[in-house]
């Protein structure tokens, strides 16, 4: 299945299913300025970027070993949820 996912820059997609992505480890939403919420319950997801996702304000990552975490320039986020993953720092200054 599919791996890495990079659709950063597409400034008007709005939304993303990632259900069933089962074997999804990498994902860059980079720039995708019209995302407002994310729910991705990836099982295998380890990277995930979400800076300049201007008008995120949620963002869900619940039982993936998520490690790395980019959040910067997301001044909408409002609701962060990653119970279950293995981040372990967070840097939250720039949202």
């Amino acid at each position: 299945g599919l791996k890495i996912m990079n659709v950063s820059g597409l400034a008007k997609l709005e939304t993303i299913n990632c259900y069933q992505c089962t074997s999804l480890t990498s994902l860059n939403l980079s720039g995708c300025a019209s995302i407002t919420y994310l729910n991705l319950p990836c099982q295998a997801l380890a990277s995930l970027n979400v800076d300049d996702c201007a008008e995120l304000a949620e963002l869900r990552c619940e039982t993936c070993p998520l490690r790395s975490l980019n959040l910067d320039n997301n001044p909408k986020l409002k609701t962060l949820v990653l119970s279950r993953t293995q981040i372990s720092s967070l840097n939250l200054s720039s949202v």
